[in-house]
């Protein structure tokens, strides 16, 4: 029956029972991203596949052949190669030299960059005998010191003497490159090596002249392997001197199709493209160990060639669109479209596999070789708030209860049930947190009953754990935590002592993760970790901020290593020291990026690591070796001044010339492909040999200036990969011409008609002397202004000193108090004054003498001035003392501002002469300016000034190297001001007057 008469009904069941069987039967896919040719815009026209070559260029941007010309990527946009006319490429190649070699029909152009444009150079004028009649140029292939194109009739080559042909007794077939030695099969003698300028038959070479040649690799030492695919064999010379050898190519049953160039990957490990197929990657003994298919990408069938990049990754040309491929991989992702459909929000491992489960449904992932099936749990749960694996099964913690995964209701109907802690030393007992309370249950005999239940915690239980035979903490997402202390000889929940924890005793805000760490509890926040201590939460000093950076999620992986991931998806390794404080350590985990946020991390027994992400189920093998990629260089990409291109990207970047108030565009490109739109940049244009703020870092990719100042200039931008490596720092230089009536040549013309004018006008004597007395008047002027300086000044340090202080505050602060009854309270109106002390600074002076003393004092001012803002004021009140106005803020953003002055003095050095380096610290109290708003007559500066210094004096007291501030915690309507100096008695008479911020 032929498939037209089939009757429709009998295809539409067909079609219903093979979706099923397709989605739950996928293989777990490695990272990878795919451009469909509709995806591919260039010059705003779409790409014309087929895409039949692929290669690198040295600089690392990629390019790819199509039908009417050569496509260029560098991980931001494609463009199209500039060429003389748009024709069919079917052959790519990337020289020693750079240059890129374009092969069609009839043609062979090499395309260079010289000074800002691309030079095409038709090779066909430098070719013997020219092109005509050769037909299609098609592979493309570099040895030691020389490269090929091939076409059915000839080579055509080129070495240092020039460009020479070599014909072919009938036609030739393949060209290959395998450890620098090129060779081609001749379809009349077999399988030849290109050497020097003539072709020499491979001894048993004529193997191949009856049989096809798809594929030549590396065998053994120096030997070479070749696959023929019709039939489907493989011959190998161990040594080039010996006839070949047959030899067994495992499953060759699935090499069925012709197969295109091979290329090698890494670990010995060979890629075949399939012209009418998948990618199969075979490993030393041939054996098919990974395969590809287009209909995984989303792409049509047919392979076309294969090529791997700096990274390692393999890109593949489909018959209509390039995939990226990163393999060999440890990261491979199962996404929503094979099986998982909705984000999941957590993984367990039970005695059937993996469970991935979303807020509907569970699905479990089962590896049968190389296949992953991907099996549903049917039962139609309530809404899923998490899960525990319990032996084979596992229960669902739901908004009605808990639930078996038969989906059967077990225990706490009508409950919401958010988290659960299984001791390892009672499995068969379950701890579960509650909405507003927590529960304790126990299976028996295959049934689960409660053991008892409270219900007085004021918050969703969304975190639970139990250290050993002590208390028991609770999380919340609201910044709050509960402990319950167990009364002695007592195992019912309702004997047990609850006390909750706020802000006030150090919880941080937002979502908490819990767990034990060493037998343990400690959470993890966007603050980094905390721990109890001393009746509240501290930031831990055996996890420092500093080196978890912010926390969402983590995972102690074993005694000495927790996994920790952070608001952005990134993961980092923390590693304990013999001091027994973690430290960040370099691991697998730094490269894996671009799956968004990680809602859960689970280690199984086999050591394999699970992420449950927003792109879907990510599995982790540490065990991967990957090739070191090679170090990346962050590209200028373009270059324009209003509606004018100065730069396209091609050669050399060129120096800027531009007049004084011009603007420029420069857009930049990072080629790492791993996860380009998660690469980063930040930039700056600074005045040549001074120094510039650098914007932020981000995944924008253009930076714009205007009203650019005369100078020579320099235009710089640094760049990171996904994973955070760096990718190097790529310049500008940008030179602004002023106009002309503020040239040099014409300010030196002014000043010789002024000297002339003065010759001439020396007959006016009395006018002479007039200007005499004036220029006296003006130079006592500037005496008395510098001597006006000079007692303002601190000479050191060239600081405002404590006596400008004062006038400052009699001339300015009236202004600052008047503005601050008028404004909003949303606007940028206060000072935050900031007391700084130098730490230990005596001990410099005792140990290094007073000239070293004397040097820190002025590193310290240098570095206070490079991070103040424009309208920021710096005082030295003497010896060690600074004081730092922050102008026009709000109050909330006086911790950050200490904060930073803080770091930013830890991480000055200062050099002796002797050669010893100095590392100065200073501690930081700081207050606020009006102290309030509302009544801004109540507290002058001089009140504000000494809070800062009792903040100061905190820190002292809290060892120092650290920041303090006070701003009112009591409402102006509250203080009592009946005494008559109530002003001086306010910190005794209201303790409560100042909080307290660190």
């Amino acid at each position: 029956m032929k498939i037209d008469e089939i009757p429709l009904s009998i295809l539409l069941v067909i079609g219903i029972l093979l979706v099923p069987a397709l989605a739950f039967a996928q293989s777990a896919m490695p990272q990878s991203k795919t451009w469909n040719f509709k995806e591919i815009i260039a010059d705003d026209q779409y790409a014309a596949p087929p895409f039949r070559s692929i290669v690198q260029g040295k600089d690392g941007l990629i390019y790819v052949a199509d039908n009417v010309g050569v496509l260029e990527f560098d991980g931001i946009k494609w463009s199209r190669l500039p060429l003389p006319d748009a024709r069919m490429v079917t052959a790519l190649g990337i020289t020693d030299a750079g240059e890129i070699i374009v092969g069609g029909s009839e043609f062979l152009l090499a395309v260079s960059s010289e000074g800002h444009r691309v030079r095409a150079r038709d090779l066909a004028t430098e070719v013997p005998g020219g092109l005509v009649g050769l037909g299609h140029i098609w592979e493309f292939a570099s040895g030691s010191g020389q490269w090929c194109v091939r076409s059915e009739p000839s080579l055509i080559c080129r070495d240092s003497k020039g460009m020479f042909v070599l014909p072919a007794e009938n036609r030739f077939g393949r060209l290959f490159s395998v450890r620098g030695e090129l060779y081609v099969r001749d379809d009349r003698f077999g399988l030849k090596h290109v050497s020097g300028r003539s072709l020499k038959l491979v001894t048993g070479g004529e193997f191949h002249a009856q049989r096809s040649l798809a594929a030549l690799m590396p065998y053994g030492v120096r030997g070479l392997a070749g696959i023929s695919h019709d039939p489907i064999e493989i011959a190998t010379w161990a040594d080039l001197d010996q006839p070949p050898e047959p030899a067994v190519l495992g499953n060759s049953e699935a090499l069925v199709g012709q197969i295109g160039v091979a290329r090698a990957l890494v670990d010995g490990t060979f890629g075949l493209p399939f012209v009418n197929g998948d990618l199969v990657i075979l490993d030393e003994t041939w054996n098919e160990i990974a395969r590809f298919q287009a209909s995984q990408f989303g792409a049509l069938p047919g392979a076309q060639a294969i090529h791997v990049d700096y990274e390692g990754s393999i890109w593949v040309a489909w018959s209509n669109a390039i995939t990226r491929i990163d393999w060999p991989s440890r990261v491979s992702l199962f996404q929503e479209s094979q099986g998982i459909y909705e984000s999941p929000i957590g993984a367990i491992e039970n005695g059937q596999g993996i469970i991935a489960y979303t807020s509907k449904s569970f699905t479990l992932l089962k590896n049968e070789g190389r296949m992953t099936t991907f099996e549903r749990m049917t039962p139609n749960f309530p809404w899923i708030h998490r899960a525990v694996s319990q032996g084979d099964d596992f229960l669902a913690l739901t908004d009605n209860g808990v639930w078996s995964s038969e989906g059967r209701l077990l225990v706490l109907q009508k409950r919401n049930v958010f988290s659960s802690f299984v001791s390892p030393a009672s499995p068969d007992e379950v701890l579960l947190g509650l909405r507003f309370g927590l529960a304790r249950i126990r299976e028996a005999g295959g049934t689960w009953s409660e053991m008892d239940v409270r219900d007085d915690v004021s918050f969703d239980v969304l975190g639970i754990v139990h250290e050993p035979g002590g208390d028991i903490w609770l999380s919340s997402n609201l910044g709050r935590v509960a402990r319950l202390t167990p009364k002695t000889g007592s195992e019912f929940l309702a004997d047990a002592a609850l006390t909750e924890f706020n802000a006030r005793d150090g919880v941080p805000p937002g979502e908490l993760a819990l767990k034990l760490i060493g037998g343990e509890a400690f959470i993890g926040s966007l603050s980094g970790f905390h721990h109890f201590s001393n009746g509240r939460f501290e930031s831990s000093s055996r996890l420092p901020f500093e080196q978890s950076g912010p926390v969402t999620q983590f995972l102690p992986l074993n005694p000495n290593e927790i996994l920790v991931a952070n608001s952005s998806g990134r993961l980092k390794l923390l590693s304990k020291g013999v001091s027994g404080v973690y430290t960040y350590q370099q691991s697998v985990f730094d490269g894996i990026a671009g799956f968004g946020n990680i809602r859960d991390i689970l280690m199984d027994k086999s050591g394999i690591v699970w992420l449950a992400t927003d792109s879907g189920i990510v599995r982790v093998d540490p065990s991967v070796n990957l090739p070191v990629p090679r170090t990346l260089q962050v590209l200028i990409r373009e270059i324009s001044n209003g509606d004018r291109t100065l730069y396209s990207g091609y050669g050399a970047v060129p120096a800027l010339s531009l007049a004084e108030g011009d603007s420029a565009r420069f857009g930049f490109a990072l080629p790492s492909y791993r996860a380009s739109e998660l690469n980063s940049y930040r930039s700056r244009i600074r005045q040549e040999g001074g120094d510039g703020e650098w914007s932020k870092w981000s995944n924008e990719v253009r930076r714009d200036f205007t009203n650019l100042p005369a100078g020579n200039l320099l235009f710089e931008v640094e760049a990171r990969d996904a994973a955070g490596a760096p990718g190097g720092l790529a310049s500008v230089p940008i030179t602004v011409i002023a106009p002309w009536y503020r040239r040099t040549s014409t300010v030196v013309a002014f000043w010789v008609a002024g000297l002339g004018l003065i010759v001439l006008a020396g007959q006016w004597r009395v006018r002479a002397l007039r200007a005499r007395s004036a220029e006296l008047e003006r130079l006592v002027a500037l005496k008395t202004e510098a001597l006006q300086h000079a007692a303002a000044t601190d000479p050191l340090t060239g600081l405002w000193n404590r006596h400008r202080f004062g006038e400052w505050v009699r001339e300015e602060v009236p202004a600052i108090t008047n503005n601050a009854k008028r404004v909003r309270a949303s606007d940028p109106v206060d000072v935050i004054v900031c007391a700084i002390d130098l730490d230990h600074f005596k001990h410099i002076n005792d140990q290094h003498g007073h000239a070293a003393g004397d040097m820190v004092l002025k590193a310290v001012a240098q570095r206070l001035q490079e991070i103040k803002r424009k309208d920021d004021l710096i005082f030295r009140f003497g010896g060690e003392e600074f004081i730092y106005l922050g102008m026009n803020r709000l109050r909330d953003d006086g911790g950050k501002l200490a904060s930073r002055i803080v770091e930013a003095l830890r991480e000055t050095t200062v050099e002796l002469e002797s050669g010893v380096l100095i590392d100065p610290t200073a501690s930081v109290g700081w207050s606020v300016y009006p102290f309030y708003r509302e009544r801004v007559d109540l507290f002058n500066m001089d009140f504000v000034l000494s809070v800062a210094d009792r903040a100061l004096y905190l820190a002292k007291e809290s060892g120092r190297n650290c920041a303090f501030g006070y701003v009112p915690d009591l409402a102006v309507d509250e203080i009592d001001r009946t005494h008559a100096d109530w002003r001086t008695q306010v910190f005794d008479r209201h303790p409560d007057l100042l909080r307290r911020i660190p």
